[in-house]
């Protein structure tokens, strides 16, 4: 009997993918909030329980933005800017930049005071910017940006989507950090659509 527990629990363990989402941890559902042109202002957020080497919680946001993915480009590799458009960053400085690779400096204010460091890899021809933190005093984690260009109406908007994989300690969970870190990247977002959205 105890052979067939442990091949039951063989094959079940087997049949797992790599990374799988399971129940959603906490979701978020909004007012449809839609422009007079039709489009989905609405800044989504969902973040799930996965199984995975990247983290134990996969957050995602995603929203479309009035403008085509160059600009939006434009605003988002802007990092210097970051503690404009983050609430809890107060420092974003780069201190090395190889191709399309850069690593920043970063220093922050939350529960604890956060300082680290950032390595951004762009991808210009695809809208795709990955990143990951290389030495941070919390948790490391990481994630990636995907802005897809879509024709509305004969003009060019970007979809949105952004993807970031963590692993919060006993402390973190204990100080909400994941909703903090829902709560920034909706205003960063926000703060996007508005630098993209300017003539």
């Amino acid at each position: 009997m105890t052979s067939l527990r442990y091949l039951m629990l063989s094959v079940l363990l087997m049949s797992l993918p790599a990374c799988t989402a399971n129940i959603p941890a906490q979701q978020h559902h909004f007012a449809p909030q839609v422009s007079p042109d039709g489009l989905d202002l609405q800044i989504y957020c969902e973040t799930t329980e996965v199984q995975c080497d990247a983290g134990s919680h996969r957050t995602e946001w995603r929203t479309e933005i009035d403008a085509p993915p160059q600009k939006v480009w434009a605003a988002l590799t802007n990092y210097e800017n970051y503690p404009n458009l983050i609430p809890s960053a107060t420092s974003y400085k780069i201190v090395e930049h190889n191709g399309n690779t850069l690593v920043i400096d970063t220093r922050g204010r939350q529960i604890i005071k956060l300082q680290g460091r950032v390595r951004y890899t762009e991808d210009p021809e695809h809208f795709v910017l990955k990143w990951e933190k290389v030495k941070s005093n919390i948790n490391l984690n990481s994630g990636y940006w995907e802005l897809k260009p879509v024709d509305r109406d004969g003009r060019t908007i970007t979809e949105v989507f952004h993807y970031v994989y963590s692993k919060p300690n006993i402390i973190e969970s204990a100080g909400n950090m994941i909703e903090h870190l829902e709560q920034d990247e909706i205003v960063m977002i926000g703060k996007i659509r508005e630098i993209a959205q300017k003539e």
